[in-house]
């Protein structure tokens, strides 16, 4: 009985563990992304490079317009960050969105007045602003001179 008992609890710990090891492999975020955000006045794209720490995310984003941190979440499937670009006045983007895999899409909207979505009543607020990131391939070859 003992020896039922115990191989009973050991395929039991075994099974968990393969499936919370298959879960946080799922939701991992890690890596470099290509960035692509439209707008009412067209496309821009730029690199995320992301850090991942449980549900956690940090790291960078650059492109035409400069650099900034990131900072964020996920949760399951879903995925929150903010970019936080620095000039003579701090202007942060929230992006919200779902993962599928390689991929992320989602929304983003600039944020004003203590990190809330403005409202002064301009024209491109109204409009959709959506996002679209594919994971990067990256490989020794990049980083070796």
């Amino acid at each position: 009985m003992y020896k039922v008992v115990r191989a009973l609890a050991f395929a039991s710990l075994l099974t968990f563990s393969l499936f919370a090891f298959a879960a946080d492999d799922a939701a991992s975020l890690a890596g470099q992304w290509k960035l692509a955000m439209t707008a009412p006045r067209g496309t821009t794209e730029g690199t995320l490079n992301l850090q991942q720490d449980g549900t956690k995310l940090s790291g960078s984003y650059k492109g035409p317009r400069g650099e900034a941190p990131v900072t964020g979440n996920i949760d399951g499937n879903a995925v929150s960050f903010n970019l936080e670009f620095k000039a003579k006045r701090t202007v942060t983007i929230a992006f919200t969105g779902n993962l599928d895999g390689d991929k992320m899409n989602g929304t983003f909207a600039p944020q004003r007045n203590g990190g809330k979505s403005g409202k002064h009543g301009g024209k491109g607020n109204q409009a959709a602003r959506t996002w679209m990131a594919t994971r990067s391939n990256s490989t020794s070859e990049d980083t070796n001179p």
